[in-house]
């Protein structure tokens, strides 16, 4: 089995988002219909992986969907890798991304369902951009078929219990 695997200041990092959160969440181009709000706790799973699990609220407040996402650290790729399950999408999204050099945003990147009405897949890439150690986001873009990036969604967190 050899050596465990000693905790990297890219494990540390993921750890500094251990806590209770509150999000909203809202679609590019807004739409009323897709506004969802919820709560999401963060927790340790061991040194070397962090584990975000949600619930979301449809705008009428009713219980939604609930997601997991495992996040950790390769040493051996120099990559962050993790997952997103939901439990609205039969799909498995598998990750795997960097953190931009000044340490704010980590850049995931997964292949899955497209989400533009065409079939098939699509490269998407969920960028977490930490603002401050009590609020954080997170955007979804997609890959089109000319090369660009669009954002289709945007999730707004902030630590349960912290001013403001």
């Amino acid at each position: 089995m050899g050596e465990a695997t000693e905790p990297t200041e890219q494990h540390r990092w993921l750890q500094a988002l251990e806590g209770d959160w509150t999000w909203e969440s809202w679609s590019i181009p807004e739409d009323p219909k897709c506004r969802w709000s919820g709560a999401e706790t963060v927790s340790r799973y061991g040194d070397l992986w962090t584990v975000f699990e949600g619930k979301a609220q449809t705008p009428e407040g009713t219980d939604a969907s609930s997601l997991r996402i495992t996040l950790g650290y390769d040493p051996d790729k120099a990559k962050f890798v993790g997952s997103f399950i939901s439990t609205m999408m039969a799909s498995f999204w598998a990750y795997e991304g960097t953190l931009d050099p000044d340490g704010r945003i980590l850049r995931l990147k997964a292949r899955g369902p497209r989400f533009d009405g065409k079939p098939g897949e699509a490269d998407y890439e969920d960028l977490i951009e930490v603002v401050s150690p009590d609020e954080r986001y997170l955007r979804g873009t997609m890959q089109a078929d000319d090369g660009t990036w669009t954002e289709f969604m945007v999730t707004r967190y902030r630590r349960k219990g912290a001013a403001g």
